[in-house]
């Protein structure tokens, strides 16, 4: 049961940009939309540092969470992340989108590209409740949730969409960073340190998620986070 609520972040990779700047992230990055899987690779700016998926919540959904939650507990998905993998969990209802932009910002290189309020974050240690972080990400996570275009929701309405996180740690492998799991689960899939994580098979573990139990894609938004293109 979470004990505070926030009003959800709108999917838009200004906002998200914005949020992160406000943060302490550097202004060398951005976050842009990826409007489609197909050839991607060709006008995306690249590397790509880690990417956002939002996807609509259902009954399929939350049972294919729950598989994917006991993978963290047993088999390959359980094997300690390496060191650098920053896992944050989830504690304010609704903040899934905050999450989603700590796990991708708080897992690239911290010392070149992260101060300001995203500098206290790693002290935390692996399971950083962000409540302890207090006003210093709420107030500038407030401003953004502001600026969405859409109605806002009640901050205690439950929503029916979810942000994770997909980045690639310094062994190669691919981890799902979710808040609302159990810990990052190792994906089955890897790539080489001259590889950024929209490969195909990184590309792969993105359609695994964005398919129904009809083969149709359900809808969803990607961001990835990215070099600013002057």
């Amino acid at each position: 049961m979470y004990r505070k609520h926030f009003v959800p972040l709108e999917s838009d990779p200004e906002i998200f940009t914005r949020l992160m700047h406000d943060l302490g992230g550097s202004t060398a990055l951005e976050f842009v939309d990826v409007w489609s899987l197909d050839e991607c690779e060709q006008w995306i700016p690249r590397p790509v540092l880690a990417l956002i998926l939002v996807v609509p919540t259902s009954d399929t959904y939350e049972e294919e969470r729950a598989l994917r939650n006991s993978a963290v507990l047993s088999g390959p998905a359980s094997d300690p992340p390496p060191p650098g993998v920053m896992w944050f969990q989830q504690t304010i209802n609704n903040a899934c989108g905050l999450y989603a932009l700590l796990h991708a910002v708080c897992n690239i290189e911290r010392e070149k590209y992260i101060g300001g309020s995203l500098s206290i974050t790693p002290g935390f240690g692996p399971f950083l409740t962000v409540e302890r972080a207090g006003k210093e990400l709420e107030g500038p996570y407030q401003k953004a949730a502001m600026e969405g275009s859409s109605g806002m929701p009640p901050a205690e309405e439950d929503v029916d969409h979810h942000y994770t996180c997909f980045t690639k740690a310094v062994d190669g492998h691919i981890y799902e960073l979710d808040g609302d799991m159990k810990g990052p689960i190792k994906k089955d899939a890897w790539v080489s340190a001259e590889q950024d994580i929209m490969t195909p098979s990184g590309l792969d573990i993105i359609r695994d998620q964005i398919l129904g139990d009809d083969g149709q894609n359900i809808g969803f938004t990607l961001l990835a986070l990215v070099y600013r293109v002057e």
